[in-house]
């Protein structure tokens, strides 16, 4: 249940603020100051005003405040509002009692009264500063426009604040204030605080302000944002108004229909006042730019006018000085509405049903007949318009050309919208003569949510499509696609339950057998299961062979490549990613060649750093146009440990965070483990420890629930390592030795020589070389088995640290220099620094020069990520 918060946030002005604060301060050593505030209605400028009225009192200020109405041609009314019941009318009244002759001061002479008025001010303000503040400046009357300028222009070294607030759409020529405005500005009396709307992600802290939730999704922030145009006046009122009437729950997922969703009153109010005062031409003009849309095309415009040019020309030129109507300096084709909800408010003011109707048919027929080539850009304006027209059934047949434009630029939530709006029409039945497979529209939908990571949602469509289907093979095809949702959430059992139920049904094709057996070895490669994901994506191969579809095939390569990096069989692995990667080439399926080129990068990643990250720059560069976002969150992960390797902890760190934000909106539990685990690595080299310890005890409660070891014996390992640093030297052996049960349980022989060498490591420290040796020897014997570069350097390096406590310095060098070798040659900065530090260390008594070039290159390294463990022991050698 959402809570209401209707105080609001203070959000976005904070810069004003802070120079306005300023400006207080400025005053208060005895200087005068005046400012306009400008900003279109509800943009901020009250708030502002009452924030820096706080601060004014907080610092002994007097505020008077006097509101300009529209209309309203009292002389003086604002100052008279202003004067009332303050300490400035007692003082008034004290002066009238002296001066007889002068009965009152808003009946003498202008120029005595403004005299009179300025005076009073700066004795007071004498005593106590001063902030006068006219709201709504361009609605006064002459008198109060002339007395504020006389202020402005006369007050000098007193410590006073004169504070005028303008719309500037309702600041209109012949009015009075631009005027003043403008002689005030020759004699730079004034300076000018100008408030713009709000970006996405003060719109975002403001919604979740008011909600009281750090769960907004960002698609609902992105479309109150887009509706209100970021005005916080428009944001207020609507998620207001959201609340009170229950539009929005965090159990729905702030889910909203747009089009149904009525402005609040007091936003038409603000808008249908400016309206009311406009001449019937520019009325016209915004109705029919209403029916058009935000970008409104001159061309367009004068083709539905229907008067003459001048006219029109005319009244644009009124629209655009009451900012109802704006221009784009780089665009001089088009004239926009700078508001949404302007836009819907003309809109919902045009009158009958049938009006409307006839000018959307007019709308649609005018852009045919002008963008005829561009056809393709307007599938979905065109079918905005026929809709609207009740022409249904070409209405539906533009959305589903729409909806196909969108899949082909990857723009997932265009596509979602289009789609829907075909489901929409297709329920008219009687006047859709068209037939539409509305199982493809379920499973489109359905897809495009995937791609977005919105799991839940995209079940909800892929079950609409399983109810609907008639075709045994394409009922599989679906149990795939659902079981793929839970596998990406971590929920195994129930991704497996879904394949079964797909292949229990009899009489499927090989096509769809081959998509379950897909998803099933993937559930056992995610549980760490590899045999049998082996067994299963072999078997795939042999069903997507017997169909020769190239696809299939692809996907079975890639599926058999891929469980062969976990089973160290690197010329498998590399034969059967690079044949997959092939054919997806060739068959230009982008969607599925980043997943090939991401494994690449993986399987690379023991071998050569740096053409593991090339592949990886690949997958992210081709997923800009795929735009999955399950995909982007692994490759950042994968590219954030790359970098981690390449000894630049900064990018490491960045990309990592990135990758966890997006796997948390999507519930993705064991991407979230991995980059976890990764960043916890970052932070114990760092020092970090505490840090690093929370990273990793995250990343195990979630590897625990989900009954997954392969990161569980990452999490062990690293967890070894921490208590190692902290001198628990006991406690280390307990997790590499828990880690190394792990990590065989799964058959991951890169991570057992890994943990083989760390234990060579931790029996170093503890003086017992036998066992090091032992150890390491073990971890070089596996590494040199599975081809894994670092860690058969890690392994040289602990035998060259072993031989040397031995005695056998030669043997040892040997070993380390072996090391460095490799290390430089696969790119892997971080251990190459580590390596040359003993190097450093070693030859420090036989070759000074080559010692200390060993150590400024480690050094280099230790500092530039803030290595504080490896510096100290730099600083022993």
């Amino acid at each position: 249940m959402l809570n209401i918060n209707k105080s609001f946030s203070f959000v976005g002005r904070e810069n004003q603020l802070q120079e306005l604060i300023d400006i207080l301060e400025e005053i208060n050593k005895g200087k005068t100051y005046t400012v306009f505030i400008v900003g279109e209605p509800g943009i901020g400028k009250t708030f502002l005003i009452e924030k820096i009225k706080e601060k004014a009192s907080s610092k002994g200020f007097i505020s008077f405040e006097g509101t300009c109405k529209y209309g309203d041609s009292t002389p003086y009314a604002p100052f008279r509002e202003a004067w009332e019941d303050t300490p400035l009318e007692n003082a008034i009244q004290e002066r009238e009692s002296r001066e007889v002759e002068d009965k009152s001061m808003f009946h003498a002479n202008r120029n005595a009264y403004f005299f009179e008025t300025a005076e009073r001010l700066k004795e007071i303000s004498s005593e106590k500063p001063i902030m006068l503040v006219l709201d709504d400046i361009h609605w006064a009357d002459r008198g109060s426009l002339n007395l504020f300028h006389y202020l402005a222009d006369r007050i000098e070294n007193s410590p006073i604040l004169l504070v005028g607030c303008y719309c500037p759409g309702d600041a209109l020529p012949g009015e009075g204030f631009l005027d003043t405005k403008q002689q005030m500005s020759r004699n730079n009396l004034f300076s000018e605080f100008e408030l713009g709307p709000l970006n996405i992600e003060e719109t975002g802290e403001m919604i979740s302000y008011a909600v009281d939730s750090e769960n907004v999704p960002d698609d609902f922030i992105k479309k109150v944002h887009e509706v209100t145009q970021g005005n916080p006046l428009f944001i207020k009122e609507s998620i207001l108004q959201m609340l009170e009437e229950g539009i929005i729950t965090e159990e729905d997922g702030f889910s909203v229909d747009w089009e149904e969703f009525d402005q609040p009153l007091v936003i038409q109010e603000v808008v249908r006042r400016r309206i009311f005062r406009l001449e019937d031409d520019a009325r016209e003009i915004l109705q029919i730019g209403s029916v058009i849309g935000k970008k409104l095309p001159y061309e367009l415009l004068t083709h539905l006018f229907q008067k003459e040019e001048i006219k029109m020309l005319n009244a644009i030129d009124g629209l655009l000085q009451n900012r109802l109507l704006i221009e784009d300096d780089k665009d001089d084709e088009n004239i926009y509405f700078p508001h949404n909800v302007i836009k819907q408010i003309v809109y919902d003011g045009i009158g009958e049903w049938l009006e409307k109707k006839k000018l959307h048919l007019k709308v649609a027929e005018a852009i045919r007949g002008f963008d005829t080539k561009d056809e393709e850009v307007n599938y979905h304006r065109l079918g905005h318009h026929y809709m609207k027209g009740e022409k249904f059934e070409i209405a539906l047949k533009y959305f589903l050309k729409a909806g196909k434009q969108a899949e082909k630029v990857y723009s997932h939530e265009d596509a979602i919208d289009r789609y829907k709006k075909v489901l929409s029409l297709a329920k008219k039945k009687e006047k859709i003569e068209e037939k539409i497979e509305i199982v493809d529209i379920f499973e489109k939908i359905a897809d495009a949510y995937s791609l977005l990571g919105r799991y839940e949602e995209a079940r909800d469509y892929w079950y609409k499509a399983l109810n609907d289907s008639q075709d045994t093979g394409r009922k599989q095809k679906i149990y795939s696609e659902i079981s793929m949702t839970w596998k990406e959430q971590g929920e195994y059992e129930k991704a497996l339950e879904m394949v079964e139920q797909g292949l229990k049904l009899e009489d499927g094709s090989f096509k769809s057998r081959a998509q379950l057996l897909d998803k099933k070895g993937w559930i056992f490669l995610r549980r760490s299961q590899y045999q049998k994901a082996e067994e299963i994506f072999k078997e795939q191969i042999r069903t997507a062979e017997k169909i020769k579809n190239s696809r299939s095939i692809a996907q079975a390569y890639h599926n058999f490549g891929t469980v062969c990096i976990y089973l160290k069989d690197f010329e498998n692995s590399e034969k059967y990613l690079k044949k997959a990667k092939e054919i997806r080439e060739k068959e230009e399926e982008l969607k599925e060649l980043i997943k090939t080129l991401n494994n690449l990068g993986s399987l690379y990643e023991s071998i050569d750093i740096g053409s593991s990250l090339d592949y990886y720059k690949q997958a992210f560069n081709i997923n800009k146009k795929v735009h999955d976002v399950a995909m982007e969150d692994t490759i950042l992960n994968n590219i954030g440990r790359t970098y981690y390797h390449k000894a630049e902890f900064d990018k490491a760190i960045d990309n990592l965070l990135e990758s966890i934000e997006s796997k948390e909106r999507r519930g993705n539990k064991y991407g979230i483990s991995l980059s976890l685990v990764n960043l916890g690595a970052i932070h114990a080299e760092k020092g970090e420890l505490d840090k690093a310890l929370d990273y990793h005890e995250r990343s195990l409660n979630i590897v625990e629930e989900l009954g997954e070891n392969y990161c569980k014996a990452i999490n062990l390992r690293n967890l070894g390592y921490i208590s190692s640093l902290n001198g628990e030297l006991d406690e280390a052996q307990t997790h590499y030795q828990e880690s190394l049960e792990a990590s065989t349980q799964v058959g991951d022989k890169t991570q057992n020589a890994e943990t083989h060498a760390a234990l060579g490591r931790l029996y170093l420290r503890k003086g017992s070389i036998e066992k090091a040796e032992e150890e390491a020897t073990q971890a070089l014997k596996i590494s040199k088995k599975v081809k894994s570069a670092r860690e058969s350097a890690i392994a040289n390096r602990i035998l060259g640290r072993v031989f040397w406590e031995e005695g056998e310095e030669e043997k040892g060098l040997n070993k380390l220099e072996e090391a460095e070798s490799t290390l430089e040659k696969s790119g892997f900065r971080l251990e190459l620094a580590k390596t040359r530090l003993y190097l450093g260390k070693f030859v420090k008594n036989k070759d000074g020069k080559k010692s200390e070039k060993y150590l400024r290159e480690a050094r280099d390294i230790f500092e530039r990520n803030s290595m504080k463990p490896w510096l100290d022991i730099l600083e022993t050698v």
